[in-house]
């Protein structure tokens, strides 16, 4: 079965500043930009900056299992928070996704709209040539399938142990990268040396 995003989800837009994002270090508010997004899909929560709380941001809250969807550009990827970030609030480059929590499990969200299949999808919809924009109601038009809760579950397990699986290969083929260029510039640097010295 498949269902419009609008109809297990609340779609909300992000916060719009006029310039540039007023930061204060000792501020109370946090501000999550597209920066704070690390190359899983996770938020670095000690990158997030902070402003003062001028009273006009309680309606842009985000909460635990909210999803992000990056509205802006050629990748609209999405994050998931499965931690709490009290007070924090997103930038209008992102809508905030709040799952209905009887219709759909976040994680499997999450999974969904990063599937190739939904990335294509998402593409078509946006507009514009420079920088392509996601607007809140086409999102809202998206079509997902939708299985059972416990599928959605089991889905989303299997998706955070392909993910897992993805990372610690990405990390041996890199640790033998490194390898093999120790191993080669070392005999380099090593006959550079017994150069030097024969001279």
């Amino acid at each position: 079965m498949k269902i419009l995003l609008s109809n297990i989800a609340d779609i909300r837009t992000g916060y719009q500043f006029r310039g540039r994002i007023p930061v204060y270090e000792l501020g109370t508010v946090g501000v999550i930009q597209g920066k704070d997004v690390r190359s899983d899909h996770t938020i670095d929560p000690g990158s997030i900056v902070r402003i003062k709380d001028d009273g006009s941001f309680d309606r842009f809250y985000v909460q635990k299992n909210d999803v992000l969807l990056m509205n802006r550009g050629t990748r609209n990827y999405a994050t998931l928070l499965d931690a709490a970030l009290p007070r924090t609030i997103t930038l209008s480059s992102f809508l905030t996704l709040r799952p209905h929590p009887d219709r759909v499990n976040p994680r499997y969200l999450f999974w969904a709209l990063n599937d190739a299949y939904t990335q294509d999808k998402l593409a078509a919809l946006a507009r514009g040539t420079n920088i392509p924009n996601l607007t809140r109601t086409a999102v809202a038009t998206l079509e997902l399938p939708l299985p059972s809760l416990s599928e959605q579950a089991v889905i989303a397990n299997l998706a955070d142990t392909l993910a897992n699986e993805e990372m610690l290969t990405r990390d041996l083929f890199n640790a033998r990268r490194r390898e093999l260029s120790l191993r080669v510039f070392g005999i380099v640097r090593r006959e550079k040396t017994h150069l030097v010295a024969d001279e």
